[in-house]
This record gives C-alpha cells, structure tokens and sequence, in this order.
C-alpha cells in the first residue's frame, strides 16, 4: 500500500528575526510553553479508525554554526545557554474520531507564540489517495520546565518510536523530525521568550534562515498509515433438488486483528433480517458491524440465500479468519459443499470436506472474495406411471386405448 508524503506549510507567519547576542549581557530566562506537532493516521474510507497510541522521543540536536543565509544554531542541551529539556506526549486515536475524505485546512494553534492573534491557516500536508481518508492527533511537546538563556535558535530531535508489531499501522518513511524553536531578547521586560518554531523533515534539510518566512524543508508532524482489506463471503446453489430460498448459515471467526477494532459489515447484497417461507421457520439477523474483544478476536454468523454476499471490511492487515458453512445442515439435507477462494493473496486452506476456508498463519494480506457452492441432485424418473396421472389424463389414456382396440377388430 502506497500513501503520499509530500510534507508541506508550518507556523512561521511572523518575521523570526533573532537580534545578535551583546558581548558580556546575560537575559533573564522564562519558561516555555507548549508546540503542537501532528501525527496524520491514513487508511481506506470504509475502514474504522483503530485504538492505537503512537510514542515519541525528543533528545538534543547539534549545534551549527552561522552562515551566509543561515542563523547560528544552539545544542538544545547547551548548558551555558539553556536549562531542562522539553517534555512530549503520545500521538492517540480512538474509534469514533474525526476523519476527512478530502484535504482539510486549520488553524495553527501554537500555545508558545506571543503573538496570538497571528495565527496561521494551514494546508494539511500531504497528498491523499483516491478512496483514502485520515484522522489526526496532536503530539505536545511541553516547555514548561525549560529555562532559555539566550536569544537564538534552539535545535532538538523528535523521533516516532516504531510500531514494531502493531497489526497494520505501517510507520512513517522517515521517523525522525528535526525541531528549531526560535528564542528572542524581550526589551520590555529583558527576558528571553520563545517566539515561534520551525520543524523540519531532516537535519541535512534544517537552516535556520535568517529570513525566517520560509524555512526550507518545513514539515507538520508523521504520516503513518492503517493498512486494511475486505473480506467477502459469498454463496451459490445449484441442481435440481437445491433451494434458491433457503438461507445457510455461515460462520465467520477473526483472530489476531487489533484489539477493539471496529468492522463495518456491508449488507447490501443480502438480506439484513431474513425472511420466512417454505423453508425457513425462523428469521435471522445479519450483524452490520463486528467489534474485536480485547485479544483481537470476534466471531459472527451471516445468513446467506443462493446468489448473496456479505462484506467484512477493514481487516487489519494480517488478521487471521475461518469461514465455515453448517456441515450438519448441508448432510441432513443431502447437499454437497464446495468452497473455494475467488481471489486474494492470502494464503486460503479448504478441509477435506471443502465447507471450510481458513487462513489461520499469514492472515489477510489482499481484499479477498471466498465463495461457497452447495449443490443438490436427484434422480427424476423419465417413464409415466398411469398410477401418478391425473383422473383426466388416465380417462383419455383409457378412451384412446379402447379406440385402438376397435379399429385393430374392425380392420
């Protein structure tokens, strides 16, 4: 699965321009605030977003000296210029939040800046695939603790711890995040404030301009990814003796997704109750959505009728199935089963008696189709038998019969 990062627009509306530090002049210095960073989740428009928590770390950046175009940068540890390091939190998102279909504008909510009314509108920033959305989650990363010495600029590194194993998130490309808060000399008060930040994709990206309106290689947070498929169970009938109105049941066991995950069940091609007839004495309720307990496992029964499906979507990314029909049904009711996976990459396993599809050791790795066929034959006499005739139909067999008798006499 691909997904676009092209990282564009930060804060940095205001002019950041550091006055040179004075020969010999130490500034008082003033707690920080807090910087908003951003982490953007991107998965398929009918997947749920997951209960997942992303962690980071942030550790000093080094220090670099002036240049031409570029302002001189101070360790973010520097202990003659800056006391106490930054504090950040997780990334989290939860089921039921906010997602968009299309790429948002917001507003830059930068709880460090003095400068409140001048807070920018910015472009989300990245690229989003046709039949893609995203939810996003702030990452704080708290100044509350540090004390700036100094005006200048201030560079720390900020990096996403992986998600290791964490069924289907797939990692940002690049995990590491390079923060320059920008610190000025007060002359009201003679202290040093923090003014704005810049990040930045990567130190080798990272100047701190002195024109500070349009840093170079600008960033808003990582863009990770929920890697999700479908699975659709579908099913037929066929022979002389099948039921095009009865509804088998088919049930369908998950194991291994991420713990309380959401899955929508499309139902549009079935019946979501069914309904009764001949055949069937009992309605059944096809579940319109499935949620994962707190081991990753759930377990449902979809009633289907011949030339029906139904849709398990957003499966996350290696999640372990079993769909099986009721072999007790199918043998009382003389029908031979015969399941098969129409398609998918996954690794399908039929049982002997092919009522059963599995794939319990890579799991799901493709939008997967399984189809399951239930035929029943009888043998249907070809002779007539006078005795199964109607009364008409035997009163004119008889009056033909004796008609030929005559004209054999009489000839």
């Amino acid at each position: 699965m691909r997904f676009g990062k092209t990282m564009t627009a930060i804060a940095a509306a205001a002019v950041l321009t550091v006055p040179a530090n004075a020969e010999g002049k130490t500034y008082e210095g003033e707690n920080g605030g807090s910087v908003i960073l951003q982490n953007y989740l991107v998965l398929k428009e009918n997947a749920n977003v997951p209960e997942v928590t992303f962690t980071y770390a942030i550790a000093a950046g080094s220090a670099m000296n002036a240049t031409d175009t570029g302002l001189a940068v101070f360790a973010g540890d520097d202990a003659h210029a800056v006391t106490g390091m930054p504090v950040i939190s997780d990334a989290e998102f939860e089921t039921g939040q906010q997602t968009f279909a299309d790429i948002q504008k917001f507003k830059d909510e930068v709880n460090i800046r003095k400068y409140d009314s001048e807070m920018n509108v910015l472009d989300e920033p990245f690229t989003l695939e046709d039949g893609m959305k995203y939810a996003r989650s702030d990452i704080a990363v708290d100044f509350s603790g540090v004390v700036f010495r100094e005006p200048g600029v201030y560079r720390y590194i900020v990096t996403e711890n992986a998600s290791g194993s964490t069924t289907g998130i797939v990692d940002d490309a690049d995990l590491t995040r390079v923060l320059d808060v920008y610190c000025e000399h007060d002359g009201a008060t003679g202290e040093v404030v923090i003014t704005g930040y810049v990040l930045h994709n990567s130190e080798a990206s990272a100047e701190a301009l002195r024109d500070g309106t349009d840093p170079a290689g600008k960033s808003l947070g990582f863009v990770n990814a929920y890697e999700t498929h479908d699975l659709t169970v579908q099913l037929t009938v066929s022979g002389n003796q099948a039921s095009r109105d009865e509804y088998f049941e088919v049930p369908v066991s998950i194991t291994d997704a991420m713990p309380g995950a959401v899955f929508d069940v499309d139902l549009s091609g079935c019946d979501e109750v069914t309904k009764l007839n001949g055949i069937n004495a009992e309605t059944h309720t096809n579940p319109s959505q499935l949620t994962a307990d707190e081991n990753g496992a759930v377990t449902a029964t979809l009633w289907l009728q011949h030339g029906q499906e139904a849709k398990i979507q957003g499966l996350s990314a290696n999640t372990k199935y079993t769909a099986n029909e009721n072999r007790t049904t199918l043998d009382q009711e003389g029908y031979t089963g015969n399941a098969s996976k129409v398609s998918g990459d996954d690794d399908v396993a039929a049982d002997q008696d092919a009522v059963s599809l599995s794939d319990t050791v890579t799991g799901i790795t493709s939008d997967t189709v399984l189809l399951f066929h239930n035929t029943k034959d009888g043998l249907v006499p070809t002779g007539i038998s006078a005795g199964m005739m109607p009364a008409a139909g035997a009163a004119a067999a008889l009056a033909l019969l004796g008609m030929l008798r005559r004209k054999k006499k009489n000839g």
